[in-house]
């Protein structure tokens, strides 16, 4: 049971004030703990019990909290005692919607899912969105949201997504591999990452000379490109 999908264990999250109170997303919802992790409660009934891809607070003095379902994503501002609807991946154009049949619309709804999102101590009201469907931004704290062209991605499904304060950067992480998007450009460019295997997380640390390193899980596998 302890290896069954229905627990598997998606993301967590630390309150950044308050050292006890954690957060868990999991294939079964929400769950919650107040006391450092020994006890859960959950999982919560909103929003409806779906699986709880990714769980983070925001970097700003509200400490906002937000929750990603596969196709939707939620704010909350008390903690996860109630949520707004920050969110929502399009299913289809509205014009074509009519004339979908009902099993490809449950194919596209599969396909059409969040994977991670990217955020900047900088600016707290700026957001990325990776999708399977490429990557969606917003300038105003989750409320409105824009898609990122294409355009050199060569493989709109991100696998993982993450923005360097230090170089002012958005990067990706790929099947076909790791691209940094060039906004005076509106285009995004391959890193010459070497990976034998697709890139599947990817994260940013600062070396003991002080220069900015991005470690990339690829296969079993980390790799180091400065």
């Amino acid at each position: 049971e302890k290896n069954s999908a229905r627990n598997r264990i998606h993301d967590l999250a630390l309150h950044p004030e308050d050292p006890h109170l954690l957060f868990l997303g999991t294939e079964r919802g929400l769950f919650r703990s107040s006391d450092g992790g020994r006890s859960w409660r959950g999982p919560h009934r909103w929003p409806e019990n779906q699986p709880v891809e990714f769980v983070g607070f925001l970097p700003s003095p509200s400490s906002t909290f937000f929750l990603g379902t596969r196709r939707e994503l939620f704010f909350s501002k008390d903690d996860g005692d109630t949520f707004e609807s920050g969110f929502s991946l399009p299913l289809k154009s509205e014009e074509n919607a009519e004339d979908i049949e009902e099993e490809e619309l449950e194919e596209h709804s599969r396909l059409a899912r969040f994977t991670s999102l990217a955020l900047t101590a900088k600016d707290p009201s700026r957001l990325w969105m990776g999708t399977r469907e490429g990557v969606f931004e917003s300038h105003d704290g989750g409320i409105d949201w824009t898609k990122l062209p294409d355009r050199g991605l060569e493989d709109t499904i991100i696998h993982d997504l993450l923005f360097s304060d230090r170089r002012g950067a958005l990067i990706a992480a790929t099947p076909k591999g790791v691209f940094q998007y060039h906004a005076q450009e509106k285009r995004w460019g391959k890193l010459p990452v070497g990976l034998h295997r697709p890139p599947a997380s990817i994260a940013l640390q600062i070396n003991l000379k002080n220069e900015e390193v991005l470690l990339v899980a690829s296969g079993g596998e980390i790799v180091e490109w400065v």
